[in-house]
Parts: C-alpha cells; structure tokens; sequence
C-alpha cells in the first residue's frame, strides 16, 4: 500500500528520469498517473465514516457583504463533499430565501453568503450533511453566523443603464441594491426634472411621458442616496437612464459585473470558462494544435484570476471631480509563456424579431507589446441558445463568427507606457499620447477604444449568447520572442436594437 513518503520518493525520482529524454517523460505521466489512481484508492481504502464536523463561529458579519467561511475541519477522509440541509434563523426568512442567499462548495464545506443578500439582523445557524464512501451524516446547527446591521454602503443597480422611451410611464427599473440591512429609503442626490424615485424601493420612473424626438434620445447618469437608521450611502453613478425616441435602438442588454471571488469571476449575467488540454488552432490557413496550460487558474487575494476573464474595479475621477468606481472586464495571463485558451460569454439575450437586427458596442483597450498576431486571437462570437448549455461546463457548439481579431478594434498601447494608468484611460483617451507625441500607438486610438459589430441576421428572432474567445499562445510556438504582460480589457459590451 502506497504511503505519503513513498509517493514522494517515487515522484523524485520520476522526475529526475524525465530529464534524460521525451521517451521517459512519455513513461513519467503514465506512472504518476498510476501513483494518482492507486493514492485515490488508497485514501477509499482508509475513510471512516464522516464525524466531528467542526466550523468557526463567524460573529461579525456585516449584511449583505460577500463572505467566505475559513474551511471546516472533518474526520473520516474519503473524498469528503458536504451540502446543506437545513437552514434557522430569525422570523421573516423562509428556507428558500435563505437557500438564494447561502451556498456551500460540495468539495471543501466552505459556506458563501451572496453579496447584497437581505438577510434580517440576528443569528443563524445551518444543518450539514458530509458524505464520503462509508456513508454520510448530518450535522445540527454546525455552522452558526451573527448578522449584523451596518450603515449602508455600496448602493447600485442591475441593469446598471437602462433605456425607456419617452412616452412608457409604466416602465420601472429593478429596486436598488444596498449593503448594511435594516429599512432603506432611498432619494436622488440631485433634483431630476423628469425622472421620480421610489423613496422605499429605489425603483425610478418617469414622472409623465416626456417630449422627445424619434431621433434623438437623454442620457444621464443618476446620482442616489441610500439610507438606514445607522447612516447613508451615496453612489453618483448608480445608474445611467437613457430616455429615447421611436427610432433610437434600446438596449437589450448589458454586461454586469460584481465583485469577483475565489468561486467566482465576478459577471452577474455571464460566465468565465477555461478550455483545457488539446487544442488546434488555424491562422492565416495554417493548422496548429497546442497543449494548453493546466495549471491553477482560480483567484487568489495576491494575484487575481490568471488565465481567464474577470471582473476587476478602478476607482475613476468623473467630470466632476468625484471618484466613482468602475468595473472591467479583464483578461490577464500571469506571464507571456503560457498557452490558454479562455471564454467571456453573456447570459441569453432575446433578440426580438420584430427588430430590423442588433448590434453589439464594445469598447475596450488592449495592452499587448509589440507584437499582436503571432502569439493570440481576441475574437467575438454568437451562439443560438440551447436547453443544454451548462454554464459551469459549458460547451461552445455552432459557433458563428462576428468579429476576428478584435485586438485590432480597440485602442492599443504599449506595456512600456507605463505613465498611462487604464483609469485615465477610460476617463479621456484621446488626451494621451507619448514623449514623442505620438498617440498610442500613431492612429490607433479607434474612437477611444469603441467598435461595433452586427449580429448575424439569423439569429434575429432568437435567444443568443455572445462569447468572447482569447486565444493566448506562447510566442515562442512561432520562433518569436516571448513578450510578457498582454492584458485585455473591456468597461463596455452590450447588445443594442439596430434601427
């Protein structure tokens, strides 16, 4: 029976045969395949039935921000999951308000509050269930949790901009969305001179319908305070309303981004996914196949999500000299030698087929050195929606091509322009250029990084999901030197209605 010393031993010297040539390192991944398996058999072998599920006691919790219980400790080993089973708490929470709230990941234990949850002041407990090979066993009010108010913070929206026409008086955004718990009410920071707040919910709609021309359309972002008895929160861009004529194109949707998390990117309405292993490519008429890297991709509190599409804040000084936060989607491999390929995809968006078509706007910057095409693709797809589509697994079928090299398109700068901060950037491209006074790069400003791309006609009529593929390749695939540092990102993506 294999023990924890042999397997090192065993993995030394595997390691130090593979060096000698590609024949040994064929037979190393055979062997250490064969030490994982008999290892995963081993610890069967040894499980005992699951006891003594133990979790700290967590009694700071402020309402409605993210949080990460530390991992639970457990005796019985055996590829141990857990999942919960039972929730209490104070009066007013029904177990499936609670079950929106509050998750658990099967394979640690750890337990994630949802942030912006409602939870109601007071304690909680939770009912655990672990299970392994010899059995399972469920623990009573195993993991407890204080919910306490704060003052509130954090005040926004979901959809974060939203259109209305000038003469839907019905319409109404979703309630806002505060930190800290308690009773809300809510106000604008300005007088609006035709927009009106629900002081209880946030909703905001027009206060009668306003005279606008088919063509033209108002756009203003809306500056709100929210309140609780223990304080106030302000947020001078919560949300952005477009108010519109017949013939402007509404949004029909808006990529939305949170706070991304170690389970989790950070897209309220999309999803980040990481292809593996094999994968062949073709540029320019040449095929190719490339291992990809499988090394760690999660999030960590030092170096941020590596090798996949997340979602990142930049504090950005406004017009008014206010700082407001805004949200990227970022693309940042952890150096130039790895080989990735990664998917940035939306929810299902209708598309109406009463439309003429859509659109999709994007703007967005890419730092990538000197060299663009030899080492990666940056390209935008469409996909009709399937009943099939796993987010947590999804599979990219039926792809339809709508923009390639998407690098190209959006406003380009050198990685040793370091002078330029991305929060400068969103504020004003057109102002920077370098110490030769050279925009950045000569010409390739692009309308500030903004391009436009139109949806297939065929998916008019139709649920799509738009994807968003980086293909990034180690340069030195094609002969050329590596170069470090190629971030990719994006503040707006959405789908507009073509007029």
């Amino acid at each position: 029976m294999l023990d924890s010393l042999l397997f090192i031993k065993l993995t030394h010297y595997l390691l130090l045969l593979s060096m000698s040539n590609r024949l040994h390192l064929f037979f190393l991944s055979v062997l250490l395949l064969s030490v994982t398996i008999a290892c995963n058999r081993e610890d069967e072998f040894r499980a005992e039935h699951p006891k003594n599920l133990q979790y700290a006691s967590i009694t700071d919790y402020s309402i409605g921000d993210l949080f990460i219980s530390p991992q639970p400790s457990i005796e019985g080993g055996g590829n141990m999951t857990f999942s919960i089973v039972g929730f209490s708490g104070p009066e007013g929470l029904d177990d499936e308000r609670m079950a929106s709230y509050i998750s658990i990941v099967p394979e640690t234990g750890e337990i994630i509050l949802a942030e912006y949850c409602q939870l109601v002041e007071g304690a909680y407990s939770l009912d655990i269930k672990a299970e392994n090979s010899k059995g399972n066993e469920t623990f009573p009010k195993a993991f407890n949790l204080i919910a306490n108010m704060s003052e509130a913070n954090g005040i926004n929206y979901t959809p974060s901009i939203v259109s209305i026409r000038g003469k839907d008086v019905d319409f109404k955004t979703n309630p806002a969305q505060v930190k800290g718990g308690g009773n809300f009410t809510f106000a604008f920071s300005e007088p609006q001179e035709y927009l009106q707040i629900d002081p209880q919910t946030g909703q905001i709609s027009l206060i009668s319908e306003v005279a606008i021309g088919d063509d033209d359309f108002i756009s203003q972002k809306i500056g709100v305070i929210a309140e609780n008895e223990l304080g106030e929160s302000y947020n001078a861009n919560a949300i952005e309303i477009e108010v519109i004529g017949n013939n402007v194109g509404a949004i029909l949707y808006n990529l939305e981004m949170g706070s991304h998390q170690r389970t989790d990117p950070g897209f309220l309405n999309g999803g980040s996914q990481i292809f593996m292993d094999e994968y062949s490519f073709e540029y320019d008429g040449t095929p190719g196949t490339v291992e990809l890297n499988n090394g760690s991709y999660s999030y960590t509190p030092a170096n941020g999500f590596r090798f996949q599409w997340y979602s990142q804040e930049l504090a950005v000084t406004n017009e008014l000299e206010e700082e407001v936060f805004e949200k990227l989607a970022l693309f940042h491999p952890s150096n130039g030698n790895n080989n990735t390929v990664s998917y940035l995809f939306t929810d299902a968006i209708a598309i109406p087929d009463e439309l003429k078509g859509a659109y999709i706007d994007l703007m967005g910057y890419s730092m990538a050195g000197k060299v663009l095409h030899e080492f990666g693709r940056l390209s935008l797809w469409a996909m009709e929606e399937v009943e099939s589509f796993d987010e947590e697994e999804p599979e990219f079928s039926d792809l339809i091509m709508v923009s390639d090299f998407l690098q190209e398109k959006v406003c380009q700068y050198g990685r040793n322009d370091s002078k330029i901060r991305i929060s400068d950037l969103m504020r004003n491209w057109d102002e920077f250029v370098d110490d030769n006074n050279n925009n950045i790069p000569a010409g390739q400003t692009l309308n500030g990084g903004r391009s436009q791309h139109v949806l297939p006609a065929e998916l008019v009529g139709k649920k799509v999901r738009l994807v968003m593929k980086m293909e990034n390749f180690n340069p030195q695939i094609d002969g050329v030197s590596a170069v470090r540092g190629r971030r990719y990102g994006f503040w707006k993506f959405q789908v507009r209605e073509q007029q």
